[in-house]
């Protein structure tokens, strides 16, 4: 197990370079997709052991972290479904909310 998370992380970490690389030379800035940035946080909790809530919460964080306008739309969004909006209900309640954030 530690070994495939070696390989894993050697390669993850492989991966970035190569797109660093690739950013670098075509002027591009080196910014990460939020798939790519989550599967990164994904990655350090498991690292560190984490299992269950706290494992979430930690990604969760990693994630508001590393782009903190996505993670509060996402969390309006979280906040509108719970209230049981869907459709445009959802939509205006999420951009209200994420013009009270801003």
């Amino acid at each position: 197990m530690n070994r495939t998370l070696t390989i894993v992380m050697a390669a993850l970490c492989l991966a970035a370079s190569a797109h660093a690389e690739k950013a670098a030379v075509s002027g591009a800035p080196t910014r990460l997709s939020a798939t790519e940035v989550r599967a990164q946080c994904r990655d350090e909790a498991r690292t560190q052991g984490l299992k269950g809530e706290d494992r979430v919460a930690s990604v969760d964080a990693c994630y508001a972290k590393a782009l903190p306008e996505r993670a509060a739309t996402l969390k309006c969004r979280r906040d509108g479904k719970a209230k049981g909006l869907a459709g445009t209900d959802l939509r205006d309640f999420t951009k209200q909310c994420r013009a009270n954030v801003a």
